[in-house]
């Protein structure tokens, strides 16, 4: 509740340190670049408690671009060393936890599909 009373320019200022761009490519840009010097990331689309259909079916489409890209992209050729995609449910749900579990089913396929290794 008091999240929604701190201007938003705050939110990103105090947020930048974990946010590692503004698309998708940014992202794959930031995590091929710590990869190189050793480090892994993690990967996540921002957007929680989503309350309608056309932003779970929008959040779902983001998650499968992310898997294709990460699952294409030359800089991630060791599944073991990609970077991991953070899923969230309330990204999902649409208000129905029940529902949220087909867009992450469908994306877990794509997981399969690409050799991702699942974290511990």
């Amino acid at each position: 509740m008091l999240a929604r009373l701190v201007p938003g320019p705050l939110v990103r200022w105090f947020a930048s340190p974990y946010v590692a761009g503004g698309s998708m490519e940014e992202g794959l840009d930031v995590a091929a670049a710590r990869l190189a010097g050793g480090v892994r990331s993690t990967l996540d689309l921002l957007g929680e408690a989503v309350t309608d259909e056309a932003r779970v079916r929008s959040n779902a489409a983001a998650y499968e671009r992310l898997l294709d890209a990460l699952g294409t992209d030359s800089r991630f050729p060791d599944p073991r060393t990609r970077p991991s995609v953070s899923l969230k449910p309330s990204a999902s749900a649409a208000g129905d936890l029940d529902a949220a579990l087909a867009p992450i089913e469908a994306v877990a396929e794509l997981r399969t599909e690409h050799g991702f290794v699942a974290a511990p």
